[in-house]
């Protein structure tokens, strides 16, 4: 995660993968494939959940501009085992904003019903409750 973006709307980044699949056209101009260098720093068509950045939101104090997911696309189905994780630390950090991109609008419902399931299951109270009324159409302020 980046503290220091470059990016003007936003003042952080934050991978929870990285890597993704393209859906369309305009993919050829993606960011993430210019950024893994000729597949040099990493394989862009292969989405790895990230490790020491995945938490990190949870250790920025001050209210953040975060842009979610600028190396993966936040819905891609690669991510549906850990999404519901993500979503506890957005539950976790009101004081952050998370702007979340996609090229995958049609899979947002399938996903919400898909982590917060997961979310009860694994007990995350916090990114339940957020999923609860997200799912009963209260998008959460923060995202």
């Amino acid at each position: 995660m980046a503290t220091n973006s470059k990016i003007q709307w936003a003042t952080a980044t934050w991978n929870v993968a990285r890597g993704c699949t393209k859906v369309d056209e305009d993919c050829k101009y993606c960011y993430m494939y210019r950024e893994s260098f000729n597949e040099t720093r990493y394989q862009p068509k292969e989405v790895v959940r990230t490790k020491s950045v995945f938490n990190l939101p949870l250790r920025l104090k001050e209210p953040s501009l975060i842009f979610t997911s600028s190396l993966t696309d936040f819905f891609h189905p690669d991510i549906d085992t850990y999404r519901w994780e993500a979503f506890q630390i957005i539950a976790q950090c009101p004081q952050h904003t998370f702007q979340i991109l996609t090229k995958r609008p049609e899979r947002i419902w399938k996903c919400l019903q898909q982590a917060l399931k997961l979310a009860i299951d694994n007990n995350a109270v916090f990114a339940e409750l957020m999923l609860r009324h997200w799912v009963n159409g209260n998008a959460p302020k923060n995202v």
